[in-house]
């Protein structure tokens, strides 16, 4: 299997081991090329629909905080310098950027996987959101498409990824927003190193991030795609650490000690400007 950011078949088994999900096992592979991390079994329909259940609500919010405000922020004020026009967010989720980029004047619509979510979330936010299988009609329609950690989770990007960008306008803008889990920092080194320590590390989380970048490996799938670079940024956010703590939480050390080693990393990566954060912000022109 080839990397699903660079496209390189020249691989070796990740130092982040692997994870089983429902009692099969899914092995990360590092590319040798690019850097990036993915699994080298993606997972099929079935355990999808598994895992894409009740089950990742609980990540799902974890993942948007990830992103936070900031990220409805960055693309507003990049909104702001373009002319209106139709705005899609591609997995929107409940709606909270298409709220926001309705009311600077955009037309907006949303696009959730699963026709019951899109229907439901519509429904409550009073937005126009349809299911990926009723997208079509939007072909080479949109002047914006937004992603917004995304990419991570495509199992068959050479298919999806055209797919997505055939929703939008010759010409127009895609603005990708996600981690670098696999980008070199202070606290991917420290965490990294604490990992091969344990001899077969395997987890048990759901491989909900079937490929975890590298800033190397993001802007090469932008690139291999088509997209004309406007903008790339690289930033460190405190995810996977706490954001902050309070009192009570120094009777738990390992929070503690995540805590100041992400604002340690953050420091680092802030002084020497690298380009080595765990996330960015994308903006590029369809060709």
């Amino acid at each position: 299997m080839s990397c699903p950011l660079c496209n390189s078949h020249r691989s070796k088994a990740s130092w982040l081991g692997a994870t089983i999900y429902r009692e099969k096992r899914y092995d990360y592979r590092d590319c040798m090329d690019c850097g990036s991390i993915y699994l080298s079994v993606m997972p099929d329909e079935k355990v999808l629909t598994q895992m894409y259940g009740v089950e990742y609500q609980e990540f799902l919010s974890i993942e948007s905080s990830h992103s936070g405000s900031s990220g409805i922020h960055d693309v507003i004020e990049h909104l702001s310098s373009l002319p209106h026009g139709l705005f899609i967010d591609y997995a929107c989720g409940a709606g909270a950027l298409l709220k926001e980029v309705a009311n600077i004047g955009w037309e907006v619509i949303g696009i959730e996987f699963n026709s019951e979510t899109a229907a439901k979330f519509g429904r409550e936010q009073g937005l126009s959101i349809v299911c990926v299988a009723d997208a079509v009609r939007l072909a080479n329609k949109a002047d914006v498409i937004h992603l917004g950690d995304v990419i991570e989770h495509l199992t068959d990007v050479n298919q999806q990824f055209p797919n997505i960008l055939s929703l939008l306008k010759k010409g127009g803008t895609m603005i990708a927003q996600g981690p670098l889990e696999a980008n070199r920092n202070f606290f991917h080194t420290v965490v990294k190193f604490v990992r091969r320590l344990r001899s077969n590390a395997v987890s048990s989380m759901a491989p909900y991030h079937v490929s975890l970048a590298t800033s190397k490996g993001q802007l090469c799938f932008f690139e291999r795609f088509g997209l004309r670079e406007i903008e790339f940024r690289v930033f460190e956010t405190a995810h996977p650490a706490p954001g902050s703590i309070v009192l009570k939480d120094f009777y738990y050390p390992r929070m503690v000690l995540l805590f100041f080693l992400r604002k340690f990393s953050q420091f680092v990566t802030s002084r020497f400007n690298n380009g080595r954060g765990n996330r960015y912000f994308y903006v590029g022109i369809k060709s």
